[in-house]
């Protein structure tokens, strides 16, 4: 399933605030999820599932597939960003993240993507956020 998710800072606001950084930089608990283009997405999610379950390919081929999709996620955020698009639409900054729901992706690899996809206040603090895992 590929969908997007959204959180505000009203929803930022009513947590404890020892839950605070999860709920801002963890997609799973932000407030919005397949909110506002469930019938793009969905399209998108029927394809990828025909992919998933053509019995033709090969281990090797889906990983090299998904790996693609990956990347092609990740492009897509990339180049909205450089365009100013979040910022625009939201009117403010934003926080930008690709995540595997269900994945342990290595931090060294969340802090790269992070700092591609983020250059304002929120990339720091998800920064020193991502080092306090290994405190």
């Amino acid at each position: 399933t590929v969908c997007p998710a959204t959180n505000t800072l009203a929803h930022l606001a009513a947590q404890p605030p020892e839950d605070l950084p999860y709920a801002k930089f963890e997609p799973a608990e932000w407030r919005y999820e397949n909110v506002g283009a469930a019938a793009q997405f969905d399209a998108i999610c029927h394809q990828l599932g025909t992919q998933a379950l053509d019995e033709t390919q090969t281990e090797a081929e889906f990983e090299q597939f998904r790996q693609q999709l990956y990347a092609t996620c990740v492009e897509v955020l990339a180049e909205l960003q450089q365009q100013g698009f979040f910022d625009r639409a939201a009117g403010r900054e934003v926080f930008l993240l690709f995540s595997v729901s269900d994945s342990d992706t290595p931090a060294a690899e969340l802090a790269q993507l992070v700092k591609r996809l983020n250059h304002n206040a929120y990339r720091g603090e998800y920064l020193a956020w991502l080092a306090s895992w290994e405190a």
